[in-house]
């Protein structure tokens, strides 16, 4: 479907009144106003629209109807708000070991677990690399926009998403739900509430099975899918109430991601369509095509016994971070334990003292095929090195392992004052493993980066003071002051080699990051405001090029060096937040302009090491970007009629490159030059619409019909903008019926169809090819194709 004809089905949504909300709960009514939605972006419970912030809030309700089981879901039905698997960059690989959250199309360069833009919390506690809990145990899940700092800290300068928890209540109750789609698809869950003490103890308890078939084969091996994904969970929750006065809440998960080789391609020299002079040679220009041919889709990830010697026995003793048996398989395993402990003590006065203690773990390993297709065609020219494959191969083993540790205290003031303040103090650290990478290439077996440990340490202060000018006028300031203690060492050598001695790298980056707003409600349930905000995202080290020779570092023109200091990003944003209609109807707009400076580009730079006639990648951080980025989003509901509902939202994220010098625009087009180039990575436009329509068909069983339209428009592989991926419009319908039982539950069964038309749309960045390491290539994120099947639900 064209984006003229998107946009006209865009246009009969505004018509009927508004802009987009999220959906109602399966089989009940669209009509609830959006002024129920409570949420806690400013660390107290606040009604939607009373809130003078850009936020999208989805019910528990609402991530069931739209089926919204992750991060990738939640994107699809958020303006301003992006998340895609890896793609492009150093590895590209379209798999789940890095979460890259982008917001407002402030697409970042240098990501990692404990360095990001935009951040997940759980129950308002940071979650490194953003490992979401299972959506059964979630009751809400809030996506802030523009820098989150002052309540949120570190890594928020672009936004968070705030995952709330479900509490267990007093009364015996539970939920199994189940699915079954093709490709193999399945899921299944289970929850039960226990209450132990009446109005004091109580629990829930859950488990998860969630499978997603590979939607690909690998023409390398016929028997095989790419993109097969699968995680089980346990979870459990507490709730205890010793007294009136005191609440304490816990959430704990553990969980293990099992997945098979990424769906993922690459379009290579000999597909490119253009050359542009540049120093890696030619390029595709234009539209990305529509789908590759099978043959172009695959990867060689067969472990024969040499292959699992190395990757898994570590036959060549390359340093790992743990025992490579912990996956004996390609592909990903992730294991992720969650919890957090929050404490409310009113204190009299309408005082209240909270506490939130958090701890996260993440251990990761993926084997991963980085030719990008098979190649076992092609014959090696070195296989009479000694170890050398006989074919092209580049098969490896990355390793991470990461974990954190949080507290906040924090003190409130009574909420029906003209005054209200707020003060607090967090602390935040983690410890993060990276860089264990090893493998079989074209020359043998190799090591191919350098093993470093990275531990932050982010104490800070923070406070707020609202002052109601007038009933209706409110102006308001927040901040935090950060201290970033971050300490960097590097353990071992891109060549496998332990250093006697760790080279230690550290430093302390200061920032303070407030946030000023003036709100006025000029209706009831009806707020405008106008706001800045500034956000910052620490620095750090380029460890791998602190550890190289200087004659290797001559070769490498970097204009930084081993350290690179903190970006800044400002926001200014005017908005506006309406429910009317009695309720009926809602709409929800901000436009923003927001200045990003000495913005961290990474840069991938090739060199020959040491004693060495083969070439080697390293990326390093250059203290290089500076980006005007302005925008409007639009959300918004409308009820016209009993049973009948629409809503829809609009996205537009521009950018303009001020300065950006882009190693990957010499490799594409001769120039290090991207200045009024857009920034890559991120859509410019998009838009949802979507309507539901209830009805009664007994007294015993209400149904219902849904459907779904998601505009994503197209979007730049490079910082060249030389390539881009094409427009993206998918169509998702569900067709369900609920059992009305007395006193609630019953069963639910659903029929659905995502993506009904088959549209196939790839997105991806530019890389260089690791089988000549001289030539460019756009390494792709294999589209999601048609899925459908049938869920149901009891509850009791």
């Amino acid at each position: 479907m064209s984006t003229s004809t998107a946009l006209a089905g865009l246009g009969a949504v505004v018509s009927g009144a508004a802009f987009v909300a999220p959906a109602p709960v399966l089989a009940q009514s669209a009509s609830e106003p959006d002024n129920a939605i409570v949420v806690t972006a400013r660390r107290t419970e606040e009604r939607l629209e009373s809130v003078p912030l850009a936020i999208s809030a989805f019910s528990a309700e609402a991530l069931e109807t739209q089926d919204i089981k992750s991060l990738n879901d939640i994107s699809a039905a958020t303006p301003g708000f992006q998340f895609q698997n890896q793609a492009g960059g150093g590895s590209g690989r379209n798999d789940r070991s890095i979460n890259n959250l982008t917001f407002r199309g402030l697409a970042l360069g240098n990501v990692s677990p404990i360095s990001q833009g935009g951040l997940v919390f759980i129950d308002g506690a940071p979650v490194i690399n953003a490992s979401v809990p299972a959506i059964d145990d979630v009751a809400r899940v809030e996506v802030l926009k523009g820098p989150q700092a002052a309540y949120f800290g570190r890594s928020t300068f672009s936004g968070a998403v705030n995952f709330v928890t479900k509490s267990p209540t007093y009364d015996f109750s539970g939920r199994v739900k189940g699915m079954a789609g093709n490709y193999g698809s399945n899921a299944v869950s289970g929850s039960v509430n226990i209450p132990v003490i009446d109005q004091m103890l109580a629990f829930r308890l859950g488990a998860s099975h969630d499978f997603e078939g590979g939607q690909y084969r690998n023409s390398a091996d016929r028997s095989q899918h790419l993109g097969d994904r699968k995680t089980d969970a346990v979870s459990a929750q507490l709730l205890f109430e010793p007294m009136s006065t005191l609440k304490i809440t816990g959430f704990a998960s553990y969980a293990v991601s099992k997945d098979g080789p990424p769906a993922q391609a690459a379009i290579k020299s000999s597909e490119f369509n253009c050359d542009l002079g540049g120093t890696s040679g030619g390029y595709y220009c234009g539209k990305l095509p529509a789908k590759l041919p099978a043959s172009l889709i695959g990867g060689n990830y067969q472990l024969d016994q040499r292959a699992y010697d190395v990757l898994i026995a570590n036959s060549a003793e390359y340093p790992t971070i743990f025992d490579p048996g912990f996956n004996k398989s390609t592909g990903l395993k992730r294991e992720t334990v969650q919890a957090d402990l929050r404490m409310d003590w009113e204190l009299g006065g309408g005082m209240v003292l909270s506490s939130i203690t958090a701890y996260h773990s993440d251990k990761t390993q993926t084997g991963l095929d980085l030719t990008f297709r098979d190649t076992s065609d092609i014959a090696n020219p070195t296989a009479s090195l000694p170890g050398a494959p006989s074919y092209v191969k580049w098969l490896l083993n990355y390793q991470t392992y990461v974990t954190d540790f949080s507290q906040e205290l924090r003190l409130t003031s009574a909420q029906d004052q003209p005054l209200r303040w707020t003060v607090g103090a967090s602390y935040f650290t983690a410890d993060y493993d990276s860089g264990a990478i090893w493998g079989i290439n074209p020359y043998g077996t190799g090591n191919s980066s350098t093993l470093t440990n990275q531990k932050p340490k982010t104490p800070a202060i923070f406070g707020a003071v609202y002052f109601d000018v007038t009933p209706e006028l409110t102006i308001s300031a927040e901040g935090r002051y950060q201290w970033d203690k971050i300490r960097m060492s590097v353990l071992a050598s891109a060549a496998g080699v332990y250093y006697d001695s760790p080279i230690v790298q550290q430093a302390t980056f200061k920032s303070f990051s407030p946030r000023l707003t003036v709100d006025y409600k000029f209706a009831p349930d009806s707020t405008a405001y106008v706001l800045f905000s500034r956000g910052y995202r620490p620095g750090g080290f380029n460890g791998a090029y602190d550890a190289l020779s200087d004659t290797e570092k001559a070769q490498i023109a970097t204009t930084g060096g081993s350290t690179y200091k903190q970006e800044r990003l400002d926001n200014y944003e005017v908005g506006i937040k309406s429910a009317f209609m009695n309720g009926k109807a809602s709409i929800r707009a901000a436009v923003y302009v927001d200045k990003y400076r000495d913005g961290q580009v990474s840069n991938s730079y090739t060199y020959y090491p040491d004693g060495s006639s083969t070439i080697n990648l390293l990326s390093v951080v250059e203290n290089l970007g500076a980006v005007d980025l302005w925008g409007i989003e639009l959300e918004g509901n409308v009820t016209p009629a009993e049973g009948l509902s629409f809503n829809g939202s609009f996205g537009l994220a521009d950018s303009d490159i001020k300065n950006f010098i882009c190693a990957e625009c010499l490799n594409i087009g001769g120039t290090t030059d991207a200045t009024g180039n857009k920034l890559s990575g991120v859509p410019r436009l998009t838009w949802t619409a979507g309507v539901q329509y209830d009805r009664q068909l007994s007294d015993a069983w209400s149904g219902y019909a849904r459907l779904d339209y998601r505009h994503r428009g197209r979007q730049y592989v490079d910082n060249y903008n030389a390539a881009w991926s094409r427009n993206d419009d998918k169509v998702d319908v569900r067709f369900g019926a609920r059992q009305d039982a007395n006193g609630g539950g019953g069963l639910a069964v659903e029929a659905f169809v995502t993506n009904l038309f088959n549209e196939q749309t790839m997105v991806g960045g530019r890389a260089t090819d690791l089988v000549t390491l001289t030539t460019n290539e756009i390494r792709l994120a294999l589209p999601e194709k048609r899925r459908m099947g049938v869920r149901f639900s009891y509850e009791f």
